[in-house]
């Protein structure tokens, strides 16, 4: 990862990379959460990545991808990180603009929307979603997919 940045939005792709090691990329994602251990790094996140990694833990649980003990822990360890939450509801009049603007859902705009209130780059391990930004929002970065 680039160390020029002090700050940047990350989502769920990239944090459920550090708890599924199976996962493409789960290198450069752990690289990331390194950086932020040691104070280099800023990450920050709306409040809702809480729900959409604790989803993607379950459905990986169920798959057999995860056990059981593994995904409590998992949840209780990103909780006890203390990366900087941002409250989503503040901004969603922009959140509903990139959600259209970009066919994107409103879980991926509030990411952007982030992202641009705090003029900061995102990253991201979700290609659907970059693909659709790319030619538009250079801020959004892909990695580790």
């Amino acid at each position: 990862m680039k160390k020029e940045y002090k700050s940047v939005v990350i989502d769920s792709s990239i944090a459920l990379k550090w708890y599924l090691k199976d996962e493409d990329g789960s290198e450069k994602a752990l690289e990331l959460l390194y950086d932020f251990a040691g104070g280099i790094l800023e990450l920050l996140a709306p409040d809702l990545i809480y729900h959409e990694l604790l989803n993607g833990l379950i459905v990986a649980h169920r798959r057999g991808r995860i056990e059981s003990n593994e995904l409590e822990n998992a949840i209780e360890g990103f909780v006890e990180l203390g990366i900087s939450l941002a409250e989503t509801a503040s901004f969603y009049k922009r959140t509903l603009y990139f959600a259209e603007a970009f066919k994107r859902s409103a879980y991926d705009a509030a990411y952007l929307c982030l992202s641009e209130a705090r003029q900061v780059p995102y990253l991201t391990a979700d290609k659907r979603l970059f693909n659709a930004v790319q030619d538009k929002i250079k801020s959004v970065i892909l990695i580790g997919a």
